[in-house]
């Protein structure tokens, strides 16, 4: 991403959904979901992320769900 306009509006729609992803634009065939870890004051301190197959790495909404019930088990660690 190389525009400011553009980087802002990925921003924007990966606070709105709550996850972020990408789809082989690091790797051909290769894809991610990400989700933030937060600590017990709602501070991001890490992330949760799903690497594999953009075949099988979407962001369907049980896989979203995964990743969001994974961080959310981890916050209560932290």
């Amino acid at each position: 991403m190389c525009e400011r306009e553009s980087l802002a509006r990925e921003l924007r729609d990966i606070i709105s959904s709550g996850y972020a992803k990408e789809c082989q634009e690091t790797r051909l065939g290769r894809a991610a979901l990400a989700v933030p870890i937060r600590d017990s004051s709602s501070f991001v301190v890490g992330g949760l992320y799903l690497h594999g197959s953009a075949a099988k790495v979407q962001p369907d909404p049980d896989l979203v769900r995964f990743l969001v019930d994974g961080s959310a088990r981890l916050t209560g660690l932290l």
